[in-house]
């Protein structure tokens, strides 16, 4: 009977914890004096961005946005612009600024917390963004049923550039990785599990 109620007991518990960390909410992003605010905005990856102007009254002017990666742009001209955080990469800083004014400027940082049915159902899966890339790479691995130990980067002539260990790590992990010591041009990318090379991915580091 008392191991029942434990059982019982443990169940009522992720299912509250699931509903907790996975309950999206959604954030607003006006302009305040050709600033944005907030200018940092930390979010969950299941969470709505909506960016407000001409800044909910503060602002005569448009103020579309541009992810310095692309990865979001507004349409010039619309009074707001919706972004979905569950389209960004959980565990990643997205810089973005004003096309009008570029010295408007403001990041999204996304977490990596997911619901407990996300947790249950992830995937092994493997993000590298941006590609091409300046100076910095961001890598966001998703190591589902997967026994992921090591990320490894490599020159055109194979020799090994960076190595990311992962043995000790579990669930989602998020690293930058720097270039601004190495040159412009073509890399790969490896993820090894404990049976070898998972995948590999080709990564190019633009001229900076």
């Amino acid at each position: 009977m008392k191991k029942h109620i434990q059982k019982l007991f443990f169940i009522v518990f992720m299912v509250i914890w699931g509903l907790a960390v996975s309950v999206a909410q959604t954030h607003q992003v006006a302009v305040v004096s050709f600033r944005f605010d907030p200018e940092v905005l930390n979010v969950g990856p299941n969470d709505t961005i909506e960016f407000v102007w001409p800044g909910n009254g503060n602002s005569s002017s448009f103020h579309p946005v541009k992810a310095n990666d692309n990865s979001f742009a507004s349409t010039p001209g619309l009074t707001s612009f919706k972004v979905l955080a569950k389209n960004l990469s959980p565990g990643s800083n997205n810089p973005y600024f004003c096309t009008a004014h570029n010295s408007m400027q403001g990041t999204i940082n996304v977490s990596l917390a997911a619901s407990l049915a996300d947790l249950k159902e992830s995937k092994y899966e493997f993000q590298v963004t941006p590609n091409p890339f300046e100076d910095e790479l961001n890598l966001t691995i998703f190591p589902g049923n997967k026994n992921v130990k090591f990320i490894k980067i490599f020159d055109i002539i194979g020799k090994e550039v960076a190595s990311i260990d992962l043995s000790s790590k579990v669930g989602p992990s998020a690293y930058k990785v720097d270039f601004s010591n190495l040159r412009p041009g073509l890399y790969f990318c490896n993820v090894y599990s404990d049976k070898g090379i998972i995948e590999t991915r080709k990564i190019l580091r633009n001229r900076s």
